[in-house]
């Protein structure tokens, strides 16, 4: 960061300070979104670099189907905390029901005259029990948070990264390396278009889409350091992994569900005895492997209702695996499924399909 950049971000955050507060304390005072809508309509017309609205409701959206509700987010990058100041109204809310339940953003700031503004816009929204601003290199923040016991491991819901892009990955594999994620835990990213964070986004290696009868339909990589396979060992990675996906599929076994034994008058106890089985999860059909790890790749299922079967190839340290299965699906439905001239079943070349898949892998979506 030159000195010359952050003179201007630090005068443009000192601006839109001295523009909030020249308004009566009551107009912001314990109201966060009115207060976040506002620093939005200044950043729009000064050109400053937040984290807007629409990018936030989308956001909230998925902290809101996250299942445990989401306690703990950190964020790297806070600028002016408009959305710190968000995440905080989004905890609020989710536990509004439970004032007790324990709700914590930490957020981490560079500059010290940007995380000054940001507390006072913290306190005037009246979230600064729940958000924290720590001044300084945000890996070292976070290892401290760590080291004292303020943030355990497996405790971290979401990690947001909107700080310099050449942080993203450094900061993301810390966040791996302290153990910090659990399972179904969020990372957010933005800015991460063209040139944006590529090496963020390089853990995703390459698809594989296998038809409901085991052929190979469509084969890409992704990352320019993987070994190359031949036409042949894809072909045999397709046969093979469709045949041990139905084995593990046909294995799944099924619980016994009991019924009361009748009553008796004996003094004897009786046992009740299995009257059906069915599945661990009544009305879910067994699904087959769905995941193999290893030390160098995660390896992740994705089967359609018709049968297709989509393979993600990705570092184990990749987060959020499900949201760019997501996205893969989104795009092979709109690209490939709406295409006139593609058959059902059929090997998948559709350029428009390559070429938005790649694009938005890359980050230039």
């Amino acid at each position: 960061m030159t000195d010359s950049y952050l003179d201007r971000i630090e005068a443009l955050a000192t601006a839109l300070h001295e523009h909030i507060f020249s308004h009566p304390q009551e107009t912001y005072s314990n109201k966060p979104w009115a207060l976040v809508e506002a620093i939005d309509a200044f950043a729009s017309t000064n050109r400053m670099m937040t984290f807007k609205t629409p990018k936030i409701t989308i956001s909230q959206q998925a902290l809101t189907h996250m299942d445990p509700l989401p306690q703990t987010i950190l964020e790297f990058g806070t600028y002016v905390g408009s959305s710190a100041i968000a995440w905080g109204a989004i905890l609020q809310k989710l536990h509004s029901d439970n004032h007790e339940r324990a709700c914590n953003v930490y957020t981490f700031e560079l500059s010290a005259v940007n995380a000054g503004i940001a507390r006072d816009f913290i306190r005037l929204a009246g979230l600064d029990q729940i958000v924290q601003v720590l001044e300084g290199p945000a890996g070292d923040s976070l290892r401290k948070l760590h080291a004292d016991g303020t943030i355990r491991e497996q405790a971290v819901d979401m990690a947001f990264f909107d700080h310099w892009e050449k942080f993203y990955l450094p900061d993301l594999q810390l966040c791996e390396d302290l153990r910090l994620f659990r399972v179904g835990s969020l990372a957010i990213a933005d800015n991460t278009d063209f040139p944006g964070a590529p090496a963020y986004l390089e853990p995703v290696f390459s698809l594989i889409i296998i038809n409901k009868a085991g052929g190979l339909i469509y084969q890409r990589e992704f990352h320019p350091g993987l070994r190359k396979l031949s036409t042949n060992d894809y072909l045999v990675l397709a046969g093979t992994f469709h045949g041990v996906h139905a084995i593990t599929r046909s294995i799944t076994p099924k619980l016994p569900s009991t019924t009361p034994a009748p009553t008796t008058t004996a003094s004897t106890p009786t046992t009740p005895t299995p009257s059906a089985y069915s599945f661990p999860k009544p009305g879910i059909l067994a699904t087959g492997i769905e995941s193999l790890e290893t030390d160098k790749f995660h390896l992740t299922c994705f089967q359609t209702l018709t049968g297709t079967k989509f393979l993600l190839f990705t570092d184990p340290l990749t987060t959020n695996i499900d949201v760019v299965m997501k996205k893969v699906y989104e795009l092979y439905s709109d690209y490939v499924m709406k295409n006139p001239f593609y058959q059902l079943e059929m090997p998948v070349r559709c350029e428009a399909f390559d070429r938005h898949l790649t694009g938005w892998l890359r980050g230039r979506t």
